[in-house]
């Protein structure tokens, strides 16, 4: 077993003990009556420990020893920002217009792919203090078994603190619109969401639909600035910005993780251009049919309208990793917080019902080694080796799928909390 084969073994065994320390610990101090103190001091001391080791690791170890996206591509590309070149008419990006802009203060102050890595980071907790600021007053057992959930799942522990991967700012921005939307401020709701799709990703447009149907408010205020950055995209075309170019024309390679992956598997064909083609048309369907089978609800009738919007979110993300044919685990992080607000809510955080949740934390680093780095190592029984994994992950997410589409479309007269995995944990 060679360097490489042993760093992606030892990250597995932490993701491993990470996912089910962390259940386990969960679970000991569940309706306990310091709970909460216990939980709310865990948070802040594991986000202080993150912060800790970004330093120690982008400080001491040479930034050759990273291979991910931050120092691949979001620092190089926001060098060239800073030196005068515009993404996609300067020179071709994957990533939002305005994205690297976010992590200039950051390069400008530390040239190393850390810099990146901690402002990502940063902008994680602003998102998980603006969610303990909203609901902690209210709901302070709840608010703090999401928050503990999140921040000690490997899920977000690795590819926001350790690797600073950029789909947590889709849930940060997602997070603001949600609020604002509660708050019936929905012209701001729909500015954020196009804010969004500005300095974050493409996948921003998965929010669309939960922040355009909140269950309450004008709609139409909401998808106007939507229009509103339609009209506006002949004009950056013609001034030779054409932010749909990597969407068209980009070269993406499929990966694992997902149900067509398994299918191209069983075909032989992992690189399939009709298995593509039948990806983005179930994807299409797949996304069209949950947004008219919650829009057929009456709006007017769920209990709390964020709740609600949450977990149709999380249902269209989550549909979007089973279907869709290139999926990484770290997209996950898009609506990490969402799920867990999901299923503490609806009352579905026993531990029998959060083991999908540990599983896909502990599988989150070893899915992509096996997949992509490890091909090499495993040899000709790589396949089944992925195959094996990936039917745990797509079964882990297709059942928070399942579950999150019932909680969307769920009227107050169809009580869900209790039908599966086992009893209510105290409401707090």
């Amino acid at each position: 077993m060679g360097p490489s084969e042993s760093r992606e073994l030892a990250k597995a065994l932490f993701c491993i003990v990470l996912a089910l320390g962390s259940l386990g610990v969960f679970a000991a101090v569940s309706g306990r009556p310091w709970e909460t103190v216990l939980l709310r001091r865990s948070v802040v001391a594991v986000s202080v420990a993150k912060a800790v080791l970004i330093l120690a690791l982008y400080g001491c170890l040479p930034a050759a020893v990273f291979g991910s996206d931050a120092a691949l591509y979001y620092l190089p590309e926001t060098l060239r920002w800073l030196s005068g070149k515009i993404p996609y008419r300067d020179f071709r990006s994957a990533y939002a217009p305005l994205f690297h802009v976010l992590l200039m203060p950051g390069v400008l102050f530390w040239r190393n792919p850390g810099s990146v890595v901690a402002t990502l980071f940063s902008l994680e907790i602003a998102m998980i203090a603006l969610y303990a600021r909203r609901f902690a007053r209210a709901r302070p057992a709840q608010t703090w078994r999401v928050l503990f959930l999140y921040c000690f799942s490997p899920i977000s522990f690795y590819w926001v603190a350790v690797t600073g991967y950029n789909s947590v700012l889709v849930a940060l921005f997602t997070l603001i619109a949600l609020l604002l939307a509660e708050a019936r401020r929905d012209g701001s709701a729909g500015l954020v969401a196009v804010l969004g799709l500005a300095f974050s990703k493409l996948t921003m447009v998965l929010a669309w639909p939960a922040i355009v149907f909140f269950p309450r408010g004008s709609a139409a205020r909401r998808i106007a600035p939507l229009l509103a950055l339609a009209a506006l995209l002949p004009a950056l075309y013609s001034a030779r910005i054409n932010l749909l170019d990597d969407a068209l024309h980009g070269r993406y390679w499929s990966s694992s993780g997902n149900v067509w992956f398994l299918v191209s598997a069983m075909l032989s064909s992992v690189e399939s251009g009709p298995i593509r083609l039948a990806s983005m048309l179930s994807l299409l369907c797949g996304l069209s049919i949950l947004v008219a089978v919650y829009l057929r609800r009456d709006r007017s009738r769920g209990g709390d309208a964020f709740d609600r919007a949450s977990s149709f979110y999380a249902a269209c993300v989550l549909v979007f990793m089973l279907l869709a044919y290139k999926t990484y685990p770290w997209y996950l992080t898009m609506c990490l917080i969402f799920l867990l607000h999901t299923l503490v809510r609806s009352g579905r955080s026993s531990v029998a019902a959060l083991i999908p949740f540990a599983l896909l934390g502990s599988l989150t680093t070893l899915e992509p080694a096996l997949s992509v780095g490890l091909r090499s190592a495993v040899g000709e029984d790589w396949l089944a080796a992925v195959v094996a994994v990936d039917l745990v992950v797509v079964a882990c997410i297709g059942y928070y799928a399942w579950l999150c589409i019932r909680i969307a479309v769920s009227g107050p007269s169809e009580p869900l909390a209790a039908e599966c995995f086992g009893s209510r944990l105290p409401s707090g």
